[in-house]
């Protein structure tokens, strides 16, 4: 069967009756399903629906997030946490470099970017009992890559935003559904191993390869808009730095 092109087989919505067994997307792809009867929201994994937010009977919490690590390198498959991650929080990934394949336990959720011959791509797992605090979502890669931990209760919406290019200036638009939450992000250098000169909100977590020639900011920040309002997230470069500058909204 020819895999479809309509939105909403990628992002729908409707009653948990309604949901589709299995729904029409290419390998390697995954849709969103809200259940309007229950509240819940879903994550195809390639095989099952997987629930993404808490049960009815946890008490969300505001989203933050507890940790985050980076790395990047020639042939990486993660980074490592500074403590085992919780079960039950949500673990999000944002590589560069490459267009990689999720790692066990891991769900390639979405495809930022696909400009170019860099990528930007955005893994997530809810974890489990017994995390190790080295965490690999992608299968191996030249690339660059973060990962935070967020806290239970917090929920990814599938909003992404990118800007690439080489100049010493980005601004990229992200838009929040509140004032609450986290835009969280990375900013990823694949022509040098210098981090931004300034990045938007607070710096998470750092990482280079001199030899990849690869460098990654993870950042996080509260929105200060809402609905139609952009929040403008600025960051600047050394000058003819080839770049990948991403941000996802999470509630």
């Amino acid at each position: 069967m020819t895999a479809s092109t309509m939105i909403t087989d990628y992002f729908g919505r409707g009653t948990h009756a309604a949901r589709p067994t299995t729904p029409n997307i290419p390998s390697g792809a995954t849709a969103f399903y809200y259940e309007t009867d229950t509240g819940n929201t879903m994550v195809w994994s390639g095989t099952a629906w997987v629930q993404v937010n808490p049960s009815s009977s946890a008490t969300p919490g505001a989203a933050s997030v507890v940790q985050s690590a980076a790395a990047a390198g020639s042939s990486i498959t993660g980074a490592t946490f500074g403590a085992a991650p919780t079960s039950g929080n949500l673990l999000v990934a944002i590589t560069g470099g490459g267009n990689f394949n999720a790692g066990s336990g891991w769900i390639k959720s979405t495809l930022i970017d696909s400009s170019g011959t860099t990528w930007t791509d955005m893994f997530m797992k809810i974890a489990g009992s017994g995390e190790s605090a080295t965490q690999n979502p992608i299968s191996a890669g030249n690339t660059a890559l973060v990962i935070f931990e967020l806290s239970a209760g917090a929920m990814l919406m599938p909003f992404c935003w990118f800007s690439d290019g080489t100049n010493t200036t980005a601004t990229l638009s992200a838009y929040a559904l509140a004032t609450t939450g986290l835009i969280i992000g990375a900013i990823m250098t694949e022509s040098a191993t210098t981090y931004p000169s300034s990045i938007p909100g607070t710096t998470d977590a750092q990482a280079n390869n001199a030899t990849a020639n690869k460098a990654i900011t993870g950042y996080h920040l509260t929105p200060t808009a809402s609905g139609s309002t952009a929040n403008s997230l600025t960051t600047t470069y050394a000058a003819s730095t080839n770049f990948r500058f991403s941000a996802l909204y999470v509630g």
